[in-house]
């Protein structure tokens, strides 16, 4: 017969357990266990004392069910499903808020921490079953901005273009939001104004670049010009050096596209002699790019 505050030998404890294991309880004997547990210290909700609280810490210290353990695999599936729809109340979720505080979102960290940070999360971004994993797990969808972009993609190159934007492609790290699957290897980006702002598009078409894919870039206000944008895609689509000149501003003294392009406002200039009136001529040099050029006919 057991007595009351009798300490078990850890040997003994063993026994019992052993003696318990894979015992299964008939409903009856749950609910009478259940009514005389009532009122005791070990029912859900009961507050022990910060001295029985202690002792509780110090006792399970060390085991299995302390902070830090390593559960197996079966066990966390397990602890999963329990949590898996489960909703905290405000009570509890203003506790955890507490706790938190002054850990993660507006904690400033030290610069070697930021840095070492940001190396481990491009490697992450460069394992094909991290960038997998990912993919699964978000179940993303085209945002207003990038279905508009599709939407214009369908209208002038139907079934020739895929949103990639859901992580399902990455290149370097770096996940472009559309991908031509029609055979040639184009890019489209869409540059938030918010997100990506201070950035240098270049950097990122160099790096796609380098993989031998061609990029193009939209800013999310171009979107209030739906028709310029169109106009980009279709010379993207079938003037790729042209469109660096207008889209990418390569065009600077110096460059082999500068010298490309003042020689494109040569020879249109000798054409509009020939066959244009003096003395304004509207031309489009590259496509897209519209400029006036006067011209002042042979012998004026």
């Amino acid at each position: 017969m057991f007595k009351k505050g009798q300490v078990f030998t850890k040997e003994h404890r063993e026994k019992l357990r052993l003696a318990k294991l894979g015992r299964k309880l008939s409903p009856e004997t749950k609910h009478k266990m259940s009514i005389a547990h009532m009122g005791n210290k070990n029912t859900l909700g009961y507050k022990f004392s910060l001295e029985s609280r202690k002792k509780l810490s110090d006792l399970l210290r060390g085991q299995q069910r302390a902070l830090g353990a390593k559960h197996s695999t079966e066990a966390n599936i397990k602890k999963s499903i329990r949590q898996t729809g489960k909703k905290h109340t405000e009570e509890s979720i203003a506790k955890m808020r507490a706790v938190k505080k002054g850990v993660g979102l507006g904690r400033k960290l030290p610069y070697e921490t930021r840095k070492k940070m940001s190396k481990a999360g491009k490697e992450h971004w460069r394992n094909p079953d991290y960038v997998e994993k990912i993919h699964k797990g978000m179940k993303l969808h085209p945002n207003k901005p990038e279905a508009m972009i599709l939407n214009i993609l369908k209208e002038i190159a139907p079934n020739e273009w895929r949103f990639t934007g859901d992580f399902s492609f990455v290149i370097a790290g770096k996940n472009p939001y559309f991908a031509n699957i029609n055979g040639q290897k184009k890019l489209i980006e869409l540059f938030g104004d918010y997100w990506h702002r201070g950035e240098n598009p270049q950097n990122r078409i160099n790096i796609f670049k380098e993989f031998g894919w061609d990029t193009l870039v939209i800013w999310e206000h171009e979107l209030k010009e739906p028709e310029t944008v169109k106009r980009k895609m279709q010379s993207f689509m079938g003037r790729d050096a042209e469109l660096a000149l207008i889209n990418n501003e390569l065009a600077s003294p110096g460059t082999e596209e500068y010298a490309e392009y003042q020689a494109l406002r040569v020879k249109a200039k000798d054409i509009a002699r020939e066959v244009l009136p003096w003395p304004y001529i509207s031309l489009f040099i590259p496509t897209g790019y519209q400029q006036t050029v006067m011209v002042a006919p042979t012998g004026q």
